[in-house]
């Protein structure tokens, strides 16, 4: 089969490509692929159109994210021929940078225009320290955490008033890291309790993301250290975890996920959240 690999993903959705020799004779792409509302227009439109005007025909296979990243460490690592396209998310690119080729002389050879994207998308999803001056990616469903909260608690008088009393300072939506933990700490209530005048039912939590090991809650820590201005590892790409702000995130990000944060999150990948929030069990939220 043609050894080609697309990355896409998680928070993001980006095209590779593995390196390889192309037959001429192949004419099917096994695509592993991501789930999300990418997949409904790639099958039922593109797929179908490259198909027809190329003749080269392309099969899907959705799976879970954590085991797509393993199905593609040993269609990379091990060259089983398993796949030729594969989704991945851009923080996986460390396990797969040797696999991988240079795209820019079929960007340059069909006048794919990278300047569509935003720098901040270029560097992102497209580019990677660990292979300077190439493309060896294209995005195709990039998108960004979002920190959602319950207006409602947060604009409630007794719940300001409140806050207030006990931390010293005007209640307001976070704008660092510390804050959001306060607040979540001050939101996270037991069953009994009463928020914004309302008895609750259920535990109450103040924030969660999600926490799937190992690619989930390595995605919501990883905002967090991206925030602060530092990657996290070293020239040699070996994780940094002597560097001050290193090792201060990760005992901050450590307490959040022990005091605030609901203990079935740690099987959650994107959609969980919602169920607690349609119950009223969550302050906050951090969705993609």
């Amino acid at each position: 089969m043609l050894r080609t690999t697309v990355r896409a993903g998680l928070g993001a959705a980006s095209l590779c490509l593995f390196a390889g020799t192309v037959a001429a004779q192949d004419t099917t792409l096994r695509w592993a692929m991501h789930p999300g509302s990418h997949t409904g227009p790639v099958m039922e439109y593109f797929a179908p159109l490259y198909e027809e005007l190329t003749g080269v025909r392309v099969i899907a296979e959705v799976m879970p994210p954590d085991q797509l990243r393993d199905r593609m460490a040993i269609e990379a690592i091990g060259n089983t021929d398993l796949f030729d396209i594969g989704d991945h998310s851009p923080g996986w690119f460390g396990s797969f940078h040797e696999h991988v080729i240079d795209m820019t002389p079929f960007m340059e050879q069909y006048g794919f225009d990278v300047s569509a994207y935003p720098e901040l998308v270029v560097e992102a999803h497209m580019t990677s320290p660990t292979r300077p001056g190439e493309y060896i990616a294209i995005p195709h469903t990039p998108t960004a955490p979002i920190l959602i909260a319950r207006k409602d608690f947060f604009e409630h008088p007794d719940e300001r008033a409140a806050f207030e009393a006990e931390y010293g300072r005007e209640f307001d939506y976070p704008n660092t890291w510390q804050e959001l933990y306060e607040i979540a700490q001050f939101f996270t209530r037991n069953a009994g309790e009463t928020v914004a005048g309302e008895l609750l039912e259920q535990p109450l939590y103040g924030w969660s993301d999600s926490m799937r090991h190992p690619s989930g809650i390595a995605r919501a820590y990883i905002v967090m250290l991206y925030s602060a201005g530092i990657e996290g590892w070293d020239e040699n790409f070996e994780p940094d975890v002597t560097h001050p702000i290193v090792a201060e995130s990760i005992g901050l990000f450590k307490n959040m996920v022990e005091d605030v944060v609901p203990p079935a999150a740690v099987n959650w990948d994107f959609l969980e959240h919602l169920e607690y929030d349609r119950e009223g069990r969550l302050a906050m939220k951090t969705l993609w």
